[in-house]
């Protein structure tokens, strides 16, 4: 049974910085001990998290009236918006409630397998569709102020996107929504080096169980050892050697996709609650956007 060693630099690495992602260090405020799962967060994270949790449907609902009811000029552009980005937001609502319902940030012991599968299952769903939301405000913009070539050809799928990579598109916007979007660049790399890893290399997943590394060498002591009872046939030793095992697991709420290519690690809890506070965010600045002054392209 393979389990993912946590290191202390690994807890110092990561919890919500101001681009967006979750570093697991500060996440709204100070974490507890990475031994117990029903003490990994402080007292005051919990509530912070309860408190967020609360919030995302109610936000979610709000956010999709307003797109309802905003006058969109172009058929393109309503339908990106309303079928789009605004029918994900319930998806994100829902994707979250059930990952803190699968695995609690104060449950105690280690999840069940299928409980995990549950959570990770969401948490796929969820990035899945906080990339859609980023990709359908860019696509709402180009088709609602008819952003084309110098020539009035379309732009190609690849030249539409929200950093200034996607130059057509960037030189459209005003001032301040590039101030806005340059201030979320960390974050929206960080969304498709999620999104491109789940689609393409390694999906995210919620590791079973941890072992401190002080704990290591004893563990992998007893793996080896109940192995070879199991094979001998001696199935109380291995029940007794798999007992003491499970002692030395412990859960860490992290998600990851590859420990190899050293991809980041996050607490899925903060990570899910700070993705939809900024696609949140980027609705409300996009909204804004659209009902500034018009544009000569």
């Amino acid at each position: 049974m393979e389990a993912l060693i946590i290191r202390y630099e690994d807890l110092k690495c990561s919890g919500v910085s101001e681009e967006g992602f979750a570093d697991l260090d500060c996440i709204r405020g100070a974490l507890a001990s990475a031994s117990v799962v029903a003490q990994y967060f402080s007292e005051k994270a919990l509530a912070d998290l309860k408190n967020a949790l609360a919030e995302v449907t109610p936000k979610a609902l709000a956010l999709r009236e307003k797109y309802v009811r905003h006058s969109f000029n172009t058929a393109r552009g309503k339908e990106y918006a309303l079928h789009g980005f605004a029918r994900r937001l319930d998806g994100l609502a829902h994707c979250i409630n059930t990952v803190f319902e699968a695995v609690p940030p104060d449950g105690n012991g280690i999840p069940e397998r299928e409980s995990l599968i549950k959570a990770a299952v969401n948490i796929q769903a969820f990035l899945i569709n906080v990339a859609g939301c980023c990709d359908n405000a860019a696509w709402i913009w180009v088709f609602e102020k008819e952003v084309i070539h110098s020539d009035g050809s379309a732009l190609a799928q690849k030249m539409v996107g929200l950093t200034s990579d996607h130059k057509a598109v960037w030189q459209s916007f005003s001032k301040d929504f590039r101030i806005y979007l340059s201030s979320r660049r960390s974050w929206l790399k960080h969304v498709k080096a999620f999104r491109d890893s789940l689609a393409h290399r390694i999906p995210l997943y919620i590791p079973p169980h941890t072992v401190r590394p002080e704990d290591t060498e004893e563990y992998q002591r007893l793996e080896q050892e109940s192995f070879a009872a199991l094979l001998g046939g001696d199935l109380n030793q291995y029940e007794a050697l798999d007992s003491t095992q499970k002692e030395l697991m412990n859960f860490s709420p992290f998600m990851v996709h590859s420990i190899t290519e050293k991809s980041p690690m996050a607490l899925f809890h903060a990570q899910m609650l700070a993705d939809f506070a900024t696609v949140e965010e980027l609705g409300e600045q996009l909204l804004n956007e659209l009902l500034r002054r018009s544009r000569v392209f």
